[in-house]
């Protein structure tokens, strides 16, 4: 016989001899606060040939992350999902407010830190892609423009404005 044991026999034995009940899960990491998941849509903006709306998504420096591809297309979708849901109330208001192609979309990212210009660009991808699409326009015939809005606490998301022309009738 040998004087192995395995695993388990070894937590319960150590537990059991500090007087403890043996267990034999593993500790819980802490969950992160996560972003609402409804999308609510909230259409404003003074200006006759713009749409503004924010949507409760994070949008980090894809570049600069390494993680998991699951991880990283799961935050994709969010970002897809979080335009196609707000998608019908902005479509009716371009479409009422008569506004057409040729597009320029600013996106303002809002989060606690600051990103660079080359981060900054690549961390609104999926909603600019999805933005795009839901325009019906290519996001290379797009005029796009980058800006951030720091916030002192961990708050985040994306403002997007659509400026179009205005179809005069």
């Amino acid at each position: 016989m040998s004087d192995r044991i395995t695993l388990a026999e070894y937590r319960t034995t150590t537990a059991t001899q500090r007087g403890k009940k043996p267990t034999t899960k593993r500790p819980v990491a802490r969950k992160r606060r996560s972003v609402p998941t409804r999308y609510i849509p909230f259409v404003y903006g003074a200006h006759a040939d713009s749409v503004e709306f924010t949507l409760q998504v994070k949008a980090v420096s894809e570049a600069n992350q390494r993680e998991h591809w699951r991880t990283r297309n799961a935050r994709k979708k969010k970002q897809q999902e979080a335009v196609a849901e707000v998608w019908p109330v902005i479509g009716y208001v371009l479409k009422s407010r008569g506004l057409t192609a040729p597009w320029r979309i600013d996106f303002t990212r809002i989060g606690p830190q600051s990103l660079d210009s080359d981060n900054l660009a690549g961390a609104f991808k999926h909603v600019q892609d999805a933005v795009c699409k839901a325009l019906g326009a290519n996001d290379a015939d797009t005029m796009n423009a980058y800006a951030q809005e720091p916030q002192g606490e961990r708050i985040y998301g994306v403002r997007v404005r659509i400026w179009g022309r205005v179809e005069v009738a």
